[in-house]
């Protein structure tokens, strides 16, 4: 059996992303009370993938909105590109 999981957004402008997070492979001969549904350590990666996925959306869309000039709404210039590194509860 194989499971692949996706998160798709919608964002305001009716832009849709859709990003795969994960996939979860089962053999027919492993099905057993122990490896029925999601294992920890795959549940917390993908927990983190998710977590990961929906903050650089949101924050790619609160910037986008943030880089239009109220006075004369033309797009200000990015002048700082570096990577930032954001900590959240779940990674």
């Amino acid at each position: 059996m194989d499971v692949s999981i996706f998160v798709e957004t919608t964002f305001d402008d009716g832009e849709t992303k859709r990003r795969n997070i994960g996939q979860l492979r089962r053999a027919p001969d492993e099905f057993g009370s122990e490896n029925l549904g999601l294992l920890l350590d795959e549940a917390k990666t993908l927990l983190r993938r998710l977590q990961e996925a929906i903050v650089q959306n949101q924050v790619g869309e609160a910037i986008e909105a943030r880089r239009k000039c109220d006075g004369c709404a033309k797009q200000r210039a990015i002048h700082d590109d570096r990577g930032r590194i954001l900590d959240t509860l779940f990674g």
